[in-house]
């Protein structure tokens, strides 16, 4: 099974992706994270993508799209696609050699969003992250340092952040509209996971039907 994940910054998906990853024995895959290795490791698409951040451009869709496709070589497992695709073209390119069974949508209200983001706040030593109400004395309790505000953290930067999502994830869910189900994270966790879980009962009996 493979699903796809879409979310605002400040939405809680990645910690939906990770109950969903511990609960289904799903792999997750995070954009950031694989450009990251990639660069690390220095393989040809890492060396590549480095050439265009380095010169402060966006990494091509074919450049990422590769380095998905190159980790969808394993098929002893299912995936979740966190970060990705971030748009059409991504979308069109995966549903050329993955099958997306599941596209769930965590929805939030935009002056929650606003709230959550702004109250974050990040160690400048080891990058941990925060929110003002685990850390109100905006110390790291990991390394002591003072916690500073990422510049798109700060409520201009916030509603630009917004207002760019919003354009591109309609597009993706009209794209994805016949296995699109929308979660409503406002509220607290535990009632966002008993939405997934029905969610997943669902897709699961189709899901072994078909297979």
């Amino acid at each position: 099974m493979n699903i796809v994940m879409l979310g605002a910054a400040g939405s809680g998906k990645g910690t939906i992706s990770d109950y969903l990853k511990s609960e289904y024995s799903l792999k997750h895959i995070s954009t950031g994270e694989i450009l990251r290795n990639n660069i690390k490791m220095q393989t040809p698409l890492g060396r590549l993508a480095a050439e265009y951040i380095n010169d402060g451009n966006l990494v091509p869709d074919e450049v990422v799209v590769d380095m998905i496709k190159d980790i969808l070589k394993d098929k002893s497992t299912g995936y979740i696609f966190d970060g990705f695709p971030r748009n059409i073209n991504q979308a069109k390119q995966l549903n050329e050699f993955c099958k997306i069974d599941l596209v769930i949508s965590v929805e939030v209200e935009r002056e929650i969003l606003m709230n959550r983001l702004s109250s974050r706040r990040v160690c400048p030593k080891c990058n941990t992250t925060y929110s003002l109400q685990t850390a109100p004395d905006e110390i790291c309790k990991t390394c002591g340092a003072k916690l500073i505000i990422r510049d798109d953290d700060k409520p201009e930067s916030i509603k630009k952040r917004l207002e760019i999502y919003e354009q591109s994830a309609q597009i993706l869910k009209d794209y994805y509209k016949n296995v699109l189900k929308i979660v409503d994270n406002s509220k607290d966790l535990e009632t966002t996971i008993k939405s997934v879980k029905q969610i997943m009962g669902g897709i699961q009996k189709i899901w072994f039907v078909k297979h």
